[in-house]
């Protein structure tokens, strides 16, 4: 584009200049100093000289000869548009832009592509610029967009389309209210990208997401009905980008279809959303070769289902099964394709883990008779199995679904609590853990049924915390902690000798932070049940008191250690994680809760004072705001309980 109606003299130089001052920039040595130049330089007070500096710097976005100078140039100038647009007259402006709808088509590099996209859009959404001249850009760009390739078509046709639907996407993620009513053009534009087959799914990525940004100003009846209208679209791009393992496509549809659903203007009939749910459910969340991730996104939309429209997903004789089938397929596929059972692990997203989440909320949001005995009936072959995978799926399923379907599995225990009670016995370490997380779901939710075998589980759950394997010993003191929040203080006492002694060994012996964590966990509530009587005097002697000092000192220990890497600590240095430490100061409060006064007088003090240090240590750490939250939450839980156990006493650790 021409810099000026007439040549200006110093033109030559200045253009010499900034192309210098914008290779310097991309220099990590000289990016300060040139960085600094460069803002004078669009910054002069003489109209005129800005007005030349801001065309010179739109030159060099035309005919830049490095790729990085032309995409430094357009993000310089999309920042500074509006004061650009400002100086130049008509006839620039309308130079300026069509030279960058022009550079679409001639732009070898992607990146520069994409930084003119979005100067472009800038532009559009400038308040400042004449509705006629938005209008004419427009029209310009939704001419390309609305080409109809086909195959062995220009590849520069192709690159020219797709930047001018990307323009359009660039303006609807940002759009301000003045340009809802180019709802219908900017609609139109995504429609015909979703048909453009020879374009490939770049098309129908750009414009997935720019109908996400659509939707959120489709405020008008008629407005949500043509979005709405588009899903089969998205759908058929979904199953192409699954068929390409194009996982990103995958996604952007995916989320689409969740904003359209989650979105109360968008209330799709009955029949149109069991349709989307059937085609989630088989064209991603059945299908084994699919990441993960992917197939909890699907999940999502039909747990959203569930929660929000139960009654359409029971209406249906289809769905529900269907649902079902594939859940329990999943819960019974390796962790890592071709393999088997993961040996420890906690965070990672697996088929077993999304399959639980799902079976949890259709549990909870259904009725039980469209969830318990139809599941019962799929994984009752699974508990005869010999297969590891198939075992594991039926105890981790069976103890999820204990909430949401706990009246009809209390009055049914017999027809799975044996296989629950066997598998405890399981040599194989991953059915023995399942069983625990079983056992210890069945301990929350089946109350007060559950407790009738409650002798012959807590045997169980003890011995299997001399398991060698570090994962049996966490889910059996997971379970033995739920266990004894829900045991009598009568109960207790007969075995907290032996409790107490199991749970100390393995708190000395074991080097794994997340056995060590929910150890404690299962230490105080232990401590915590065997007071459970109220109104008992606070100088009465306890179950637990034989062993405070003991337990004192572990969790004191604990409290102490430093903070560190758990996985990589060194030989002889003891650390404990942030979680397992904040654990241990929310433990005291249930110690004294279990022990009398005697008990707990000697040790208490120093105990308060020391959980007091950990809060304004960790409070003052900025790279850990999270872990000083559970210090904090976990202390404050501590102090009411140490307060409802001391009672008026307790106003000597509040002077």
């Amino acid at each position: 584009m021409s810099a000026a109606g007439t040549p200006h003299p110093a033109m030559a130089d200045l253009q010499l200049q900034l192309e210098q001052l914008l290779l310097a920039s991309l220099d990590p040595a000289q990016v300060k100093p040139a960085s600094e130049q460069l803002r004078t330089l669009l910054q002069q007070e003489q109209v005129e000289q800005r007005r030349l500096a801001y065309l010179l710097l739109a030159k060099q976005i035309v005919d830049g000869r490095q790729e990085e100078v032309r995409q430094l140039s357009a993000v310089l100038l999309r920042r500074k548009i509006s004061k650009a647009m400002a100086v130049f007259d008509e006839n620039q402006q309308k130079e300026f832009i069509t030279s960058l709808v022009a550079r679409f088509s001639q732009e070898p590099s992607a990146s520069v592509r994409r930084a003119v996209v979005h100067l472009l859009a800038s532009i559009l959404r400038l308040a400042t610029l004449q509705e006629a001249k938005r209008r004419e850009l427009f029209s310009a760009l939704s001419h390309m967009a609305m080409q109809n390739p086909s195959p062995g078509t220009d590849p520069q046709q192709l690159q020219q389309q797709v930047a001018a639907v990307s323009t359009f996407v660039a303006v609807a993620e940002a759009c301000p209210d003045e340009l809802v009513d180019y709802f219908d053009e900017f609609l139109t534009v995504f429609r015909h990208a979703f048909t453009c087959a020879a374009a490939g799914n770049e098309l129908g990525t750009s414009a997935l997401k720019g109908l996400r940004s659509l939707a959120e100003f489709a405020e008008e009846p008629d407005q949500q009905k043509k979005v709405c209208a588009l899903v089969p679209n998205v759908m058929q791009i979904i199953a192409a980008a699954v068929q390409a393992n194009e996982e990103d496509v995958a996604t952007t549809g995916i989320q689409l279809i969740d904003d359209l659903l989650s979105n109360d203007n968008m209330a799709m009939k009955d029949g149109e959303l069991l349709t989307v749910l059937d085609f989630l459910l088989k064209t991603v969340a059945s299908r084994s070769d699919v990441d993960a991730g992917l197939r909890q996104q699907a999940l999502s939309c039909i747990q959203w289902a569930a929660k929000q429209k139960p009654r359409v997903l029971c209406k249906s004789p289809t769905v529900v099964p269907a649902i079902l089938d594939v859940l329990v397929a999943m819960g019974a596929e390796p962790d890592v394709q071709g393999g088997g059972p993961e040996d420890f692990e906690e965070d990672e997203l697996t088929p077993h883990r999304i399959a639980a989440q799902c079976v949890d909320a259709l549990a909870i949001s259904l009725p039980s008779k469209y969830v318990f005995q139809p599941m019962l009936d799929r994984l009752t072959p699974f508990t005869q199995s010999t297969d590891i995978l198939k075992k594991r799926a039926a105890l981790v399923l069976l103890g999820i679904m204990s909430e949401g379907c706990e009246g009809v599995m209390r009055r049914k225990m017999k027809f799975f609590l044996p296989f629950v009670l066997e598998s405890l016995r399981d040599q194989q370490p991953v059915i023995a853990a399942s069983a625990c997380i079983c056992f210890g779901q069945f301990a929350e939710y089946l109350q007060p049924e559950i407790m009738l075998f409650q002798r012959e589980a807590l045997e169980l759950l003890l011995l299997l915390l001399d398991n060698p394997s570090a994962l049996v010993q966490q889910k059996a003191c997971y379970a033995l902690g739920v266990l004894f929040e829900n045991m009598e203080a009568q109960d207790l006492e007969p075995v907290a000798s032996e409790v107490v002694q199991r749970l100390v060994r393995t708190l000395h012996h074991t080097s794994c932070d997340k056995v060590r964590e929910v150890c404690i966990s299962a230490i105080g509530s232990a401590a915590a049940a065997s007071g459970n009587g109220e109104e008992a005097p606070s100088n009465r002697p306890r179950a637990f008191d034989a062993f405070a000092p003991e337990l004192f000192s572990l969790i004191g220990q604990i409290i102490k250690m430093p903070t560190g890497d758990v996985e990589g600590q060194n030989a002889g240095q003891a650390v404990c994680s942030p979680t397992t430490k904040a654990r241990a100061i929310g433990v005291v409060g249930g110690l004294v809760q279990g022990t009398s006064e005697a008990a707990y007088a000697q040790e208490l003090p120093g105990l308060m004072r020391l959980i007091m240090e950990q809060m304004i240590i960790d409070t003052s750490k900025d790279d850990d705001t999270g872990y000083a939250h559970d210090i904090r939450d976990e202390a404050f839980s501590c102090f009411s309980d140490v307060c409802i156990a001391m009672k008026d006493k307790f106003v000597v650790f509040l002077e």
